[in-house]
């Protein structure tokens, strides 16, 4: 993913001979795009994709020198860009559930650790270290569900943990 395509695009034109085909593959535009950017119909101020560590100077002079090169991202960017995850949202319906289902977790997996039990379920620490030691609210009315049957987490992501232990 490249940061600010269309500022990218217009360094590109402007500071390397690379071709409009090569640009437009590495910033995700289509080649009349580049086109427009190249002949001022769309104004853009250009951002320096060596500055922003999305491209090294030995990148561009290697794809300079072949036209049938596709221009890569450095691995820094590519780190950066897989490192970003979002959250799952769970519905109110199903927040009700996560209590039930880390006292079965506890109860049916004694060994998992407080650690494995917040990734499955996506809780907090404090809500599984209160359920352990019986000190939760309302502990009395909570029974113990199965998270993979109310979707928090497959049968597989279990066992992947179990394993881990062993």
């Amino acid at each position: 993913m490249v940061i600010n395509p269309k500022g990218t695009a217009a360094w590109l034109i402007e500071n390397t001979s690379l071709t409009f085909e090569q640009i437009a593959d590495f910033c995700h535009l289509h080649y009349m795009e580049i086109e427009a950017i190249a002949n001022d119909e769309v104004l853009v101020q250009p951002v320096n994709p060596i500055e922003n560590h999305q491209l090294t100077r030995d990148e561009i002079t290697r794809c300079e020198s072949n036209e049938n090169t596709i221009l890569t991202m450095t691995t820094f960017m590519k780190d950066l860009t897989k490192s970003t995850k979002k959250k799952k949202y769970k519905p109110i319906a199903k927040r009700n559930l996560i209590p039930c289902a880390i006292l079965y977790l506890i109860i049916k997996y004694p060994e998992l650790l407080d650690k494995h039990i917040i990734k499955l379920v996506g809780t907090t620490q404090s809500t599984v270290t209160k359920i352990r030691d019986r000190s939760y609210k309302g502990i009395a009315s909570i029974t113990p569900k199965d998270p993979v049957l109310a979707g928090f987490c497959t049968n597989a992501d279990i066992q992947e943990y179990l394993n881990e232990l062993q």
